[in-house]
């Protein structure tokens, strides 16, 4: 990895009006995952021992729209209330689910560092995987299997319907700007944080960190749990890689992104991705690129997991600071300290 200058290697390419896409206005109008807008009830809990001069800490937690994975299926977060006066933007940070905390941890406590109280965050809690891997990976029969996989993912479903309804209840916070709401997301945090880049238009600015469309695609290819899971399936089932995505496509659809073209607003989005992703293949990276209207994308030089480095002190936290730089400048200076 080589990181000169302050700066991570990486190909920058620019959001350009004249060669994005904007939304189109009648695809856009209804939600991909309808539900009824109310007030929400927020059950809200101050953490005093963890006040500091410029934040209060609350643990919010509500009923899930669905199942969603977690914890008697109840959404949980810690939300940083700044003390700064007047409304402020509120940036929701999206879980690793199951998986690595530092991300979201990091920009969290980053963003409250350099705004000194000038802005709400929102960190979303997702200690419990969305998906059940053994489940998936013990399946009998292919209809099994897949029943299960389709199961599981109705509870990304309910992850991106949860992000509306968290922005239900920020809209009635008095210390919110609800013109200045924004989100990020990383890994499977990314995944979810494209769904909702195409359901959701009321977000000032949507950050998705190593993420990408075509699910299928993503199952066929990814390392780690997702290729053991392969590997079981494969050798179970005797099928090729090829069978098992094709047999995954009309199972994952409708929870990808590139499913939904035409609904983004490609000004507000930024993607940060790997070249050398071996867990996002070049055509996801580049069909959710494509299917947000082209929006601004930063492709470092590095596979998915040395990417993250690029937010630590070890690559001089570059890839933090365009994170902050894109928020302040979609969410206003206190976005940025």
């Amino acid at each position: 990895m080589v990181l000169v200058a302050g700066c991570a290697s990486h190909t920058l390419v620019p959001y350009d009006p004249q060669r994005s896409s904007p939304p189109d206005a009648t695809s856009a109008r209804e939600p991909i995952y309808p539900y009824q807008r109310r007030q929400i009830s927020v059950d809200n809990q101050d953490l005093s021992d963890k006040e500091t001069s410029s934040y209060r800490v609350r643990q919010l937690e509500l009923d899930s729209i669905d199942e969603n994975g977690q914890n008697n299926d109840r959404l949980t977060g810690l939300y940083f209330q700044g003390k700064a006066p007047g409304r402020k933007p509120l940036v929701i940070v999206l879980p690793i689910w199951g998986s690595y905390t530092y991300p979201p941890y990091a920009i969290s406590a980053g963003l409250r560092r350099r705004s000194e109280g000038g802005i709400n965050v929102l960190r979303v809690g997702g200690e419990s995987f969305v998906l059940d891997w053994e489940d998936m990976a013990e399946a009998p029969t292919e209809e099994a299997f897949l029943d299960a996989m389709a199961a599981g993912l109705t509870r990304v479903r309910a992850n991106v319907v949860d992000v509306s309804r968290i922005i239900d209840w920020a809209e009635a916070q008095p210390d919110i700007d609800p013109e200045r709401i924004g989100l990020i997301g990383f890994s499977h945090g990314g995944l979810t944080a494209g769904l909702v880049a195409v359901n959701e238009p009321r977000l000032a600015a949507t950050i998705i960190v190593m993420g990408g469309a075509y699910p299928h695609r993503i199952f066929a290819t990814c390392p780690g749990r997702v290729g053991k899971l392969r590997e079981a399936i494969l050798e179970r089932f005797d099928w090729t890689v090829e069978e098992y995505q094709a047999a995954l496509e009309p199972v994952v659809r409708p929870y990808d992104a590139a499913t939904y073209p035409g609904r983004a607003d490609p000004a507000r989005i930024l993607i940060i991705d790997a070249a050398k992703d071996h867990c996002i293949p070049p055509d996801a990276r580049d069909a959710l690129w494509e299917v947000l209207g082209r929006p601004e994308r930063i492709s470092l030089e590095y596979g998915h997991k040395k990417a993250f480095l690029s937010m630590t002190p070890l690559g001089l936290n570059w890839m933090r600071k365009q994170i902050y730089r894109f928020f302040e400048l979609k969410l206003g200076p206190a976005a940025g300290g």
